[in-house]
């Protein structure tokens, strides 16, 4: 607009030129700087190869304005000659502006590309690093510790995932779930299950844990409610919500589409499919995705079974797929490789049900919320 205006109003040519090579001082710095905003990808992904990014500046030592003898007949583009002010009767001072811009420009671009590198380096900090904030609520009398994440760019609709972890409680795993989803563009947030006090230290403990709300179902609920508040608390739109969880939490996944809890849909990783049969089967509404690993042995043959006919007299729009090769925890890279164990990391599951649970995000959310 600025250009524009010059051009379309009475400026002399002499003046243009002024008035260019003073905005040049500012436009200069911009795009000195912008492939490295082009290769944004490198940049971002490690440090060394943002710093390995600064020879590039050699690229600049050719600014579009070679300044020699030639300075007062012709401006030069890498030797491409792109305008002639030779029959430009320029005053003493237009010229000293004109000259003392352009010089400025060639003796500090150098100091100009290091200073939008750093720029970008700390912006690249500020984008890749997320923050994790530990939320106290309560469920009575029983202190939880949730985490939540908030976007740095939200979807448009302020989607939501809450997330239930597996039953070590909040681990490594869950954490870094929530935190490519906020890079996403998701608002996150993972339960605390157990509550202060209550966290296992070992495997054994977890087990009594777990067994304890899978055989207390309507507790399991509550607590997945107390946390799905806290994600709307956080700024996720109450209508635009999913809920996933990873063994454990992939039970109280399935509980919060049995409850019919005000969700789009739930996702259970390797989760738990037994319900609790002193409950009535009710009509299900929030869509389901089941990943699951089609050598799990801790979910029998007659559970399968049993929980995909529950699918059936719910009336729920269900899917079910199964990974080859997959044992429970298959997506937790610290389940370790002994498939023998029952428990095992298994990469090509694990990056497949991702996908898969991305592509159930967009059908769920219709891409009205990217």
């Amino acid at each position: 607009m600025f250009f524009y205006s010059l051009y379309t109003s009475n400026v002399s040519s002499e003046h243009w030129l002024v008035y260019l090579s003073l905005a040049g001082l500012l436009t200069y710095t911009i795009c000195c700087a912008f492939p490295f905003f082009m290769n944004s990808g490198l940049i971002c992904n490690k440090h060394s190869k943002c710093l390995q990014q600064l020879g590039l500046y050699k690229t600049f030592t050719c600014f579009p304005f070679n300044l020699g003898n030639e300075t007062e007949n012709q401006i030069r583009c890498k030797g491409s000659f792109i305008y002639n002010i030779s029959k430009i009767n320029f005053s003493k001072s237009s010229k000293e502006i004109v000259t003392l811009s352009l010089n400025i420009i060639l003796k500090m671009r150098k100091i100009i590309v290091l200073f939008f590198v750093i720029l970008f380096l700390f912006n690249c900090n500020a984008d890749n690093t997320i923050s994790m904030k530990q939320i106290n609520y309560n469920d009575g009398q029983q202190k939880l510790n949730g985490i939540s994440i908030i976007p740095a760019v939200a979807k448009k609709n302020k989607l939501g995932i809450l997330i239930l972890p597996a039953w070590m409680g909040i681990d490594k795993h869950a954490k870094n779930s929530a935190s490519q989803l906020a890079k996403m563009g998701y608002y996150t947030f993972i339960a605390d299950i157990y509550g202060e006090g209550n966290y296992p230290k070992n495997w054994e403990e977890a087990g009594k844990n777990a067994t304890y709300f899978k055989t207390h179902i309507i507790e399991y609920r509550n607590r997945i409610q107390k946390a799905l508040k806290q994600l709307i608390l956080s700024g996720a739109n109450p209508n635009e919500i999913v809920v996933i969880g990873y063994c454990f939490g992939g039970t109280g996944a399935l509980e919060a589409a049995r409850a019919n809890m005000p969700i789009k849909g739930v996702v259970s990783f390797h989760g738990g499919l037994s319900r609790d049969t002193l409950l009535k089967i009710e009509p299900i509404h929030p869509k389901v995705l089941v990943c699951h690993g089609a050598d799990d042995f801790f979910e029998s043959n007659e559970e399968i079974q049993a929980f995909q006919q529950e699918m059936r007299v719910a009336n729920a729009d269900w899917q079910m797929i199964y990974y080859s090769n997959a044992v429970h925890a298959f997506t937790d890279p610290d389940a370790g490789n002994d498939k023998s164990k029952g428990v095992a990391y298994n990469e090509n599951a694990a990056k497949r049900s991702w996908k898969a649970m991305l592509d159930f995000f967009d059908e769920i959310f219709n891409s009205n919320g990217k």
